[in-house]
């Protein structure tokens, strides 16, 4: 956040009993995709992005949607959990994810994903570098800021090269006017989510794995076609990714409190409480960071 939108706010710190009410089911939101979501999903994924070379293309595939999957719930869950708490004191953060999954480019995708560090960059690094390059090097920005990003999250070639190839497609989808392109032809707009969600979780494959030969290891294994063989374990990722995903336009900040603010508070409190309560004792039993605090 900028300091001009929060430190005001530090003065006027109040907690009321609608503040509390208002926004206890946002918090409550936030502890079922953390640890009944992201959680059960890292018990799955982990071992898998330890060693690649030891599964098979299925266990592979649906390990990186899966963590497609794990990473957006375990981050947006942070953010509405801060984002419940600041307003239960009377102060105002802004959303921090607006249904990500639904864009249809990458370039989309970085306006609705982590807004604040997004738009942090827009403002101090992209908008600069547009002034210094001007018109002799119009896309060159694009790149070198996605690469900035991928900087951010660690001094690696895995971030590099995962910033730098995300740069390189955006610098594509500006050049070839691919917004204007899907806004003039609306009915390619559900394959374009679709394949930009597959590039999405493709990409953070690299993101995922602890280095560059994990990383390629895990990207050759994952194109080695075998036998298709599907698993209990196989359907809980299934299950939790299609529930995220079918309720993932409505999983925005907003849009959880309107829909709960009509509930009476008489009822809406004590289930939140009882499921924060109930989510809190679950992860009692084997706690689990936050993964952007690997960041």
């Amino acid at each position: 956040m900028r300091s001009h939108q929060l430190i005001p706010q530090l003065k006027c710190i109040k907690v009321t009993k609608d503040s509390i009410i208002y926004n206890i089911p946002l918090f409550a939101v936030g502890m079922i995709k953390k640890v009944l979501i992201a959680d059960q999903l890292a018990s799955y994924i982990d071992p898998i992005f330890l060693a690649p070379q030891n599964y098979h293309t299925y266990d592979l595939v649906i390990a990186a949607v899966g963590f497609t999957i794990q990473i957006y719930c375990d981050f947006s869950a942070y953010s509405d959990m801060a984002i419940a708490t600041a307003g239960m004191l009377g102060i105002r953060f802004p959303e921090n994810f607006h249904s990500p999954y639904l864009a249809y480019s990458l370039t989309e995708t970085w306006k609705r994903w982590h807004m604040t560090l997004s738009f942090w960059l827009r403002d101090y690094v992209f908008i600069p570098l547009v002034r210094y390059c001007r018109n002799s090097l119009r896309y060159l920005p694009i790149f070198l800021t996605m690469l900035i990003s991928g900087l951010w999250h660690g001094a690696s070639w895995n971030f590099v090269l995962w910033g730098g190839i995300q740069g390189g497609i955006m610098m594509f989808e500006s050049y070839i006017g691919y917004a204007k392109l899907i806004n003039r032809y609306p009915y390619l707009k559900p394959i374009s989510i679709a394949l930009n969600f597959f590039l999405w979780s493709t990409l953070l494959i690299l993101f995922r794995c602890s280095s560059i030969s994990v990383a390629t290891d895990y990207y050759h294994q994952l194109f080695y076609i075998n036998e298709f063989q599907i698993d209990s374990m196989h359907w809980e990722v299934i299950s939790l990714s299609l529930i995220t995903l079918l309720l993932h336009n409505i999983d925005r900040v907003n849009e959880i409190r309107h829909y709960f603010s009509k509930v009476t508070p008489v009822l809406i409190v004590p289930i939140a409480s009882i499921v924060i309560l109930g989510c809190a004792m679950v992860a009692a039993q084997r706690p689990e960071s936050f993964y952007y605090f690997d960041f």
